[in-house]
């Protein structure tokens, strides 16, 4: 599980990692998923900093297989949040943590090959923020 491979990183950063999984079938490339997923958990732990709550959410809800990664870290400005997928862009609430700007912008490219949705809100607690991807079920395709 992918989780797991994050499990030290955060533990280092004093972070509990929360998993909430149903089966939620999705067809795609298996690889491809992988790397969404990794992407998306990889950003929470990188930036939600230091005691934060970071929760990963895999359900069927409103005909689509829904997978949410949460928490509540400082988030991503309101005005920002449009901005999160573009290739390159760095949001200003970096905690001086490095990255390339290119994750986000590979999570939209395999979301959008997948015929899923992207959304982001609020996170936990009204901090932070949640990153929503919302796959269409295998019959309804």
């Amino acid at each position: 599980m992918v989780a797991r491979e994050f499990e030290g990183m955060a533990a280092r950063r004093c972070q509990v990692l929360a998993v909430t999984a149903s089966e939620a079938p999705v067809h795609g490339d298996l690889d491809d998923l992988g790397i969404l997923l990794r992407n998306l958990v990889d950003n929470a732990v990188r930036y939600a900093g230091e005691d934060a709550r970071i929760e990963i959410d895999c359900r069927i809800g409103d005909g689509h297989a829904r997978l949410r990664v949460c928490d509540d870290g400082p988030g991503v400005p309101p005005g920002e949040r449009e901005r999160i997928f573009e290739r390159f862009f760095r949001g200003s609430n970096g905690n001086g943590e490095r990255g390339s700007g290119i994750g986000l912008s590979l999570v939209a490219r395999i979301a959008a090959r997948h015929g899923a949705t992207l959304a982001v809100s609020e996170g936990i607690g009204g901090r932070g923020h949640c990153v929503s991807v919302a796959f269409p079920l295998p019959a309804a395709r």
